[in-house]
């Protein structure tokens, strides 16, 4: 189980130490910086430089340092209770394989039991199928949420097979996400916090990207029916990313020129 993450530059955990950014010189800088003093021109050489059109700036590539890599830890439970920090990369969360197909090239970060069905036609010994709520975030390090998707897989009675009983997507999500459930005929219940604005707070010490001000997101799930519940029920911000926003625009464009 997954408990907490943090982002630190790559390498810094293990070494103890912070590398120090370094900040490209263009060409045209680094041969202005090395150059001795220029010798006097004639006035010839003057006109015939005044004739040149002006040099292009260097592209933003290299003056822009690009950004430094970063790696993920994870604070981990494992089934017998023992607690440390493991390095993302090598972590994989043991998740049932009938729902792990469906993780479409996202990192599943959590899937969490909220309650089971009976299906007849259930290879199941007992006949009862369990329904996971799970979230997921992009295979990327250095992200400032855990997880960006949370879905629900529920089990379909008339095609004996999961589906997508309840997906969000994009959002900024934060662990931990806590679950209350089923018992009897009752409803499961779950939650995971947002943050409430762009306000974030990161432990210099330890790496650890935090909401200053987290909001509580709880729903409820009765046999394969979820639905918005508990104190908050104030809109959830969608945060497409740079890509989508192109895809989208691109789609727009392209209905746009449809007779």
């Amino acid at each position: 189980q997954l408990l907490l993450r943090a982002s630190v530059l790559k390498g810094a955990a293990l070494t103890g130490s912070v590398p120090k950014p370094v900040t490209p010189i263009s060409a045209p800088a680094a041969k202005t910086a090395a150059a001795k003093t220029p010798a006097a021109k004639t006035p010839a050489a003057n006109a015939k430089a005044a004739a040149k059109p002006a040099e292009e700036p260097p592209p933003p590539s290299l003056l822009t340092p690009p950004p430094p890599p970063m790696e993920d830890w994870w604070l981990v439970r494992d089934a017998q209770g023992r607690t440390g920090w493991m390095l993302a990369g090598r972590v994989d969360v043991d998740v049932p394989d009938e729902i792990a197909v469906y993780a479409e090239g996202q990192r599943i970060v959590g899937a969490y039991l909220l309650n089971r069905v009976f299906d007849p036609d259930a290879s199941t010994s007992d006949h009862m199928v369990p329904q996971y709520v799970t979230v997921l975030s992009p295979p990327k390090a250095g992200l400032p949420y855990d997880f960006d998707q949370v879905r629900v897989f529920t089990w379909s009675l008339k095609h004996h097979r999961y589906e997508t009983g309840f997906r969000l997507h994009p959002i900024q999500g934060y662990l931990p996400v806590r679950v209350t459930p089923a018992t009897g005929i009752g409803a499961a219940v779950f939650n995971f916090q947002i943050a409430n604005g762009a306000s974030l707070a990161t432990d210099p010490a330890t790496g650890v990207t935090r909401p200053a001000s987290p909001r509580t997101i709880t729903y409820a799930v009765l046999g394969s029916q979820v639905k918005r519940t508990g104190s908050d029920l104030w809109p959830i911000p969608i945060e497409q990313t740079e890509e989508a926003k192109k895809k989208a625009a691109a789609k727009a464009a392209k209905n746009n020129r449809k007779p």
